[in-house]
């Protein structure tokens, strides 16, 4: 398991831009890979892991496109994800790849599950000491 600090970039355009979006990871991105994470939060939203130093080009002229501060991410492996978070969550996970969002241990999170089983897990910074502590993960 993995814990980190984490930005990105939030972008409202098309559904069909947001498609399309090429997405860059700044400097600053805090993951060992180069490729962004993108959360896609709804048809025309998305949130990608890619640093307050990151990019994303859309083709969209009325696209709005933020910097975001202030979550925190967690990596499981599959094992880790049956064994830490499954038990808090009170809804039906999908099987992967797959992208949900609601209420782990009482906590809204939004989770990108692997093909294998594996997740990354998104909080918001302000909820890092309850989540941490319902679910037991030491800082």
């Amino acid at each position: 398991m993995r814990v980190l600090d984490v930005a990105g970039v939030r972008v409202v355009a098309r559904p069909d831009a947001l498609d399309r979006a090429r997405w860059q990871v700044g400097p600053d991105g805090g993951l060992e890979s180069a490729e962004a994470r993108v959360f896609r939060l709804a048809p025309d939203e998305a949130f990608g892991l890619v640093g307050i130093t990151g990019t994303v080009s859309v083709e969209d002229p009325d696209a709005i496109s933020v910097a975001e501060p202030g979550f925190f991410l967690v990596e499981l492996s599959a094992d880790e994800f049956s064994a830490v978070i499954e038990p808090h969550v009170e809804w039906s996970i999908p099987s992967g790849p797959a992208f949900v969002q609601g209420a782990i241990a009482n906590v809204p999170a939004r989770i990108l599950l692997d093909a294998d089983g594996g997740a990354v897990v998104l909080i918001a910074k302000a909820h890092e000491h309850e989540f941490r502590t319902r679910i037991g993960i030491r800082p």
